[in-house]
């Protein structure tokens, strides 16, 4: 299949997932959304409620099966279809998920594609060891919060971060 016959897929399944979803809500909430193509490699798509608009990457269109990166299209989807029914930004919050959870879909926030280029730290950030075991980034900004008295607070277990318990990645 050439990039364009793979392109005419996504853009068929944006508007499958669409149709499927006012079917379900029984509401009719416009046109489905435009898509737009780019090579990144990090993001698999990218929902701009404001404008109506998805964007797909080319990258994960090519390396990922249709059955994997159909999931990233409904998420997509959802997410502009969410934000039109409770006319608010949902991000991932409940509602959201329980409109992929309609489709049959698991409401995951983030892909685990093996074509994804790996995301790079920065030397600034540093790492913390948090009480319930989990590896916590502290990245510029929330070091200088943090070195000027702030008090910051994980967000997996609510543990107050302090500057014994950071250490300097490598």
């Amino acid at each position: 299949m050439t990039i364009l016959e793979k392109r005419q897929w996504a853009v068929g399944r944006v508007q499958y997932w669409w149709e499927r979803l006012q079917i379900n809500y029984n509401k009719q909430l416009g046109s489905p959304p435009s898509v737009r193509f780019n090579n990144t490699k990090q993001t698999a798509g990218l929902a701009y409620s404001s404008i109506n608009m998805i964007k797909l990457s080319d990258h994960f269109l090519s390396n990922e099966t249709q059955q994997d990166y159909d999931q990233t299209i409904a998420h997509e989807v959802c997410h502009i279809f969410a934000d039109r029914l409770f006319k608010c930004n949902c991000h991932h919050n409940w509602r959201w998920q329980n409109i992929m959870k309609s489709l049959g879909l698991s409401p995951d926030r983030c892909h685990s594609y093996t074509s994804a280029k790996p995301r790079t730290h920065r030397k600034s950030s540093l790492l913390m060891k948090c009480g319930c075991g989990k590896e916590v980034l502290i990245g510029a900004k929330n070091q200088r919060k943090l070195f000027a008295g702030t008090t910051l607070w994980t967000s997996c277990c609510r543990q107050k971060i302090t500057c014994e318990k950071l250490v300097e990645m490598k």
